[in-house]
């Protein structure tokens, strides 16, 4: 079982993508995609399977918060209402008719 776990990992980590910003990853301490692939499944010693294990919740979180982040944006571009231009002649008009002040 560790053969082809080996080789998928030799085979299949260069095609996984860095989806943290290395900014973003510097910041949390998080190890780069292809070493947390290692850490987890061929881990040295406990340390090494949690902080591989800390690098995928993390990914995890951000790939939530990005989303999240995207429909907001989203859902406020769609729901911002338009301003209508109107002449300041009908305006007074329409003002007149409302019974306060």
């Amino acid at each position: 079982m560790r053969t082809l776990v080996r080789e998928a990992l030799e085979e299949a980590g260069p095609l996984a993508p860095e989806v943290i910003p290395a900014g973003a990853a510097r910041e949390a301490r998080a190890v780069g995609v292809r070493q947390a692939l290692h850490q987890i499944h061929e881990p040295g010693t406990p340390a090494e399977a949690e902080a591989g294990r800390r690098r995928f919740a993390y990914e995890e979180f951000f790939r939530l918060q990005t989303e999240l982040a995207l429909r907001r944006r989203s859902v406020k571009r769609e729901t911002a209402g338009r301003r209508i231009e109107v002449p300041d002649k009908l305006d007074f008009r329409i003002r007149t008719l409302f019974p306060f002040s």
